[in-house]
């Protein structure tokens, strides 16, 4: 081998130390704070891309709504009864459930009437924090960011995961 190859193969070998070196420390399995940091983020921009996509969606159909603490956004069609529906009281409401693209996921057209006990039945968190600001014959459009509606897996049904929702319901009657 003569010195010009020899030379070649000196400096490939020099360069390759320096970057192998920095290669194999960017390899060093992460600590676990730094995962969870790192989940935390992920979280955050989901969330924070989520949103976006949730106000455009609002403001493509002028509506006017408002904020729960949550993120839970509705607005009333119409107002009915005072008193508002709690924990424990038996619904009977007629409902779409359809995704922001439009999709039509359920409705009480299709499956009948909903009948559920407000905080107990099986139904997305937002749809049950939802019906608690309402009373008997209010109708009110809502929509729920995936986190409270079906989360990351759907509903294994017709609802994929990580899906926000928007939701038309009329609470049809209160059963004390």
């Amino acid at each position: 081998m003569n010195s010009k190859w020899l030379g070649l193969l000196m400096l490939f070998l020099v360069g390759c130390g320096g970057g192998c070196k920095e290669n194999k420390s960017a390899q060093q399995p992460m600590t676990q704070s730094e995962i969870e940091q790192s989940l935390i983020d992920m979280h955050r921009q989901n969330v924070a891309s989520e949103d976006s996509r949730i106000l455009d969606f609002i403001e493509s159909k002028g509506w006017k709504t408002k904020e729960t603490d949550t993120g839970l956004r509705y607005e009333f069609i119409e107002r009915g009864g005072e008193e508002l529906i709690r924990s424990g009281d038996a619904v009977l409401a007629d409902y779409r459930i359809q995704l922001l693209d439009g999709t039509l996921c359920y409705s009480s057209d299709e499956k009948g009437e909903l009948k559920f006990i407000v905080g107990m039945a099986d139904l997305a968190s937002g749809i049950h924090e939802g019906v608690k600001l309402m009373g008997k014959g209010d109708k009110c459009r809502m929509v729920l960011p995936a986190r409270l509606g079906y989360g990351l897996s759907g509903d294994q049904d017709k609802i994929p995961g990580n899906a926000a929702l928007w939701i038309e319901m009329h609470i049809k009657d209160v059963l004390k």
